[in-house]
């Protein structure tokens, strides 16, 4: 990996984590545990989402460097965790090098074609590319958007909301089990 960059934004509350890489599948594996790590460790997310929304990273990610990229180039990822409201942001950027040049109009697009069908029925779906990354997204985030940018590639951005139903739920003391905050008054005697 080329670069990696953390700070605060002190101006929009939030945490942020820029990584920029050569796009190259052999960081994926890196990138994808980095990631669950920042998820687990500085959010609320629990582990179900944390996995959740490491997929859809991880499948954007590896979209950027697989037909947006020529493997030469860098793709950037950055992470804004919200210090307020707990949401996760992520943008992935590529150059655009890569071998078929598309807009965000027509991803967008096609996204959306792929998500519907597959509501439908996955079995109308005969288009190799692109069938679960739109399940993927679509489903496992709140706000996705796909922008032309000024390297001359794509920039995907997903936003998840920590809402109650994404956060580990209150663990309940089982009957029978002795809690750590119960009271035991233990009486020892000699024989």
């Amino acid at each position: 990996m080329n670069d990696c960059i953390s700070f605060v934004d002190s101006e929009h509350k939030r945490k942020v984590i820029s990584i920029s890489m050569l796009s190259s599948m052999e960081f994926s594996p890196r990138i994808r545990e980095l990631v669950l790590s920042v998820i687990r460790n500085n959010t609320s997310f629990s582990s179900r989402w944390a996995c959740r929304l490491q997929s859809v990273i991880d499948e954007l990610v590896n979209n950027a460097i697989e037909h947006g990229s020529d493997g030469n180039s860098l793709v950037t990822i950055t992470i804004f965790l919200s210090t307020v409201d707990g949401s996760l942001e992520v943008t992935i950027a590529d150059m655009g090098t890569g071998k078929k040049k598309t807009t965000a109009a027509i991803l967008t697009k096609k996204m959306r074609e792929n998500y519907e069908i597959m509501k439908i029925n996955p079995l109308l779906n005969t288009s190799v590319r692109g069938r679960w990354l739109a399940q993927i997204v679509l489903n496992w985030s709140d706000v996705f958007d796909i922008q032309d940018n000024n390297q001359g590639g794509l920039t995907t951005k997903i936003t998840k909301y920590l809402t109650p139903d994404c956060q580990e739920p209150p663990k309940k003391e089982e009957a029978g089990i002795i809690s750590p905050k119960a009271m035991i008054d233990i009486e020892v005697s000699a024989l």
